[in-house]
């Protein structure tokens, strides 16, 4: 129970606190295993080690329970070197050269220290691999502490999410494919856009001339942390499909586009096609929420793949303070033009 007020107490941005706000944390990470390990009794010892070790001290005269304890605690800063016995302690494969004279960040990271080495220990009893949430929530009753701000510890360390059994995660997103190995996906902005085109491609097997056996929702700049999940879905031949992307007219989308390409080995290209057609439409609508980023940049690498003129159309577009969104193109826009040029639709992969 003492190591789950440190971490309570490790987690606060001020450097007093509420004895009952500590009770309550308890007792919500350990649920009914807090009464059956004796309650606040249990609890009352837990705190009182802790005064008897100088990491917390009483403060004022208002008490609470029974035992009593004072209503509020502050967390006692250690300006000392940390001591080099207790790094004795800890598994030898930790490296500890950043705390031996930093007894601040020492005081920061030692209760993570503390249980990364207990695991250490006892590492041939967890053999199973398994994720880094997973992993962090048993260790540190925090779920997202390896993820989101654990790094910087294990690298000071000298360890990584391997050493503990575990793995991050990627982020999954939204397809469907009509082929185990396709040559062509298409990524797709806006969930409406992403309909309209899954329901096309679903029919015809292409899009303005170009064949497509999968189609991603891509989900805004969600793509940016789930694009990686395309190994898993097609580990066989992720480095041969060619991912095309479009997004809406705009500041953001083109970024969108532009980061996911420099951030990703896979061979991406936007779908000119569709984005021109978008310029031809001309359903341009105010656009409020970039209108800061009213000029594209010249060498985004998305506008490379575009003409002189419609490089121009765009930047005319933003310094207008519009938009076009990709919504632009409708079932009734793909069928109007398959009509008119029914060739230049259809899938030419057989011939």
């Amino acid at each position: 129970m003492k190591s789950i007020i440190r971490d309570f107490i490790g987690g606060l941005t001020t450097k007093r606190f509420s004895v009952v706000e500590t009770e309550k944390y308890v007792k919500g990470v350990m649920g009914e295993r807090y009464y059956e390990l004796g309650g606040y009794s249990v609890f009352h010892a837990a705190m009182t080690e802790l005064i008897a070790e100088h990491h917390v001290k009483p403060v004022g005269k208002a008490m609470f329970g029974f035992p009593s304890l004072h209503a509020k605690y502050a967390v006692i800063p250690r300006t000392e070197a940390p001591e080099k016995s207790e790094f004795y302690a800890l598994h030898w494969a930790l490296s500890l050269k950043s705390y031996y004279h930093n007894a601040a960040l020492w005081e920061q990271d030692r209760r993570y220290i503390h249980a990364i080495s207990a695991f250490l220990h006892d590492r041939s009893l967890h053999p199973t691999v398994i994720t880094a949430n997973e992993r962090s929530l048993k260790l540190f009753h925090d779920e997202k502490w390896l993820v989101q701000k654990g790094k910087p510890v294990l690298q000071r360390l000298g360890i990584t999410l391997s050493d503990l059994h575990c793995e991050e995660t990627n982020e999954p997103f939204f397809y469907l494919s009509w082929d185990p190995t396709p040559k062509n996906a298409l990524i797709v902005e806006n969930k409406d856009t992403f309909h309209t085109c899954k329901g096309w491609i679903g029919e015809h097997r292409a899009l303005f001339g170009i064949p497509f056996e999968a189609v991603i929702y891509g989900e805004g700049d969600k793509i940016h942390r789930s694009f990686a999940f395309a190994r898993e879905v097609w580990p066989s031949c992720t480095d041969d499909i060619v991912f095309y992307y479009i997004g809406d007219l705009d500041p953001k989308g083109i970024w969108i586009y532009d980061k996911l390409a420099s951030e990703y080995p896979f061979l991406l290209r936007p779908f000119v096609p569709m984005y021109q057609k978008m310029l031809e439409m001309r359903e341009a609508v105010p656009n409020e929420s970039s209108r800061r980023l009213a000029k594209p940049p010249v060498k985004a690498p998305l506008l490379q793949y575009l003409s002189t003129d419609e490089r121009s159309a765009i930047e005319r577009l933003f310094s207008q303070g519009l938009r076009i969104p990709q919504e632009a193109i409708s079932k009734e826009e793909l069928i109007t033009w398959h009509c008119k040029h029914p060739t230049y639709f259809k899938d030419t992969r057989s011939e």
